[in-house]
């Protein structure tokens, strides 16, 4: 089957999801086009680097190891996860049309089941504004098991909550 002419999709992905069998995994990816304008994980934490006023040549000695960098900063004692709310809660970051087409999807089937990285609220949002009922929200550290939910999850944490629950 083909997806808006371009796409390919598989005759085993198309049946999962009329079953309610598939989960749709979205991440940073999908909340990097406009007008939502999020950074990739490590322009993130290069950015949050910068915050901490580390020079830039500091920062290439971490190469794409986002990870290794803001732990070296929190063990610093850079508000790491603070700073990442800062940066991703920007009030002017709004859905695109990317999250309004997964949920758009997701709504399509049988059982909604949408797993996120992403601590933005865009897919949530998308959903209300197309008043798209996806089902319950859970947010780390609180999540179902993967076989048993429908709705959306945010794998990692949420802007929603305190910023120390995100991974």
């Amino acid at each position: 089957m083909y997806l808006t002419g371009e796409v390919d999709l598989p005759q085993q992905v198309v049946d999962a999801h009329v079953e309610g069998n598939l989960v749709l995994f979205v991440g940073a990816g999908a909340s990097m086009d406009s007008p939502s304008n999020l950074p990739t994980f490590t322009e993130l934490a290069r950015q949050v680097a910068r915050k901490r006023l580390m020079r830039d040549a500091v920062i290439a000695d971490f190469g794409t190891e986002s990870d290794t960098l803001l732990g070296h900063l929190s063990r610093d004692g850079a508000p790491v996860h603070a700073l990442v709310a800062e940066i991703l809660g920007n009030p002017q970051s709004l859905p695109n049309d990317n999250h309004k087409a997964i949920v758009q999807i997701a709504a399509t089937s049988r059982v909604p089941r949408i797993v996120t990285s992403n601590f933005d609220d865009h897919l949530a949002c998308a959903a209300r504004d197309a008043r798209i009922e996806l089902g319950t929200k859970y947010t780390a550290p609180a999540l179902p098991l993967g076989r048993e939910f429908s709705g959306l999850v945010h794998l990692h944490g949420s802007l929603e909550g305190a910023s120390e629950e995100m991974v």
